[in-house]
């Protein structure tokens, strides 16, 4: 699976979009959760296995929608860490080094950041980094046409 590398600008104008796909994924969870609460018991045994059937269709339906939306996610490069918290990070480099670009469903922009190997404890406050120093890692055809767009504080990785 290729790595997809984002400059803080990058990440947080997909936090809109990503967002929406999490809050879904949150309702989904939220309704699975419901499903596999309830327990059906009729007099009429024919009758309790035929609704059981509805409601174990209503279950793999919302299951599917919602690795559906997981999926969507992670194909735009972002990792998904923890479902529950709406946890995420977003692959990026600074000053040579993989980190990653923290957020978390419920906060408003990514104000966090952490070292491949730290995880969510290890977050620190983005503005400890410079901002100048974010680099994007892409091919040599994506990297000529950002060169063009790409504004001068952030430089490009060539390999």
């Amino acid at each position: 699976m290729k790595r997809t590398f984002f400059t803080l600008e990058q990440a947080r104008l997909m936090l809109p979009e990503v967002q929406k796909h999490l809050r879904k994924i949150n309702r989904l969870q939220r309704q699975l959760l419901f499903l596999d609460s309830i327990d059906i018991q009729h007099d009429d045994p024919e009758q309790d296995d035929k609704i059981q059937r509805v409601f174990e269709k209503e279950f793999h339906h919302a299951s599917y929608l919602l690795y559906q939306e997981l999926e969507k996610v992670e194909k735009k490069g972002v990792i998904v860490r923890d479902l529950n918290q709406g946890l995420i990070d977003f692959r990026s480099t600074f000053e040579g080094r993989e980190i990653f670009l923290c957020w978390c469903l419920g906060e408003d922009t990514i104000r966090f950041w952490h070292e491949a190997d730290d995880g969510y404890q290890g977050r620190r406050s983005i503005h400890d980094l410079q901002k100048d120093k974010f680099h994007i890692q892409q091919s040599r055809r994506e990297r000529k046409a950002v060169k063009k767009q790409t504004p001068k504080k952030i430089s490009v990785l060539r390999k």
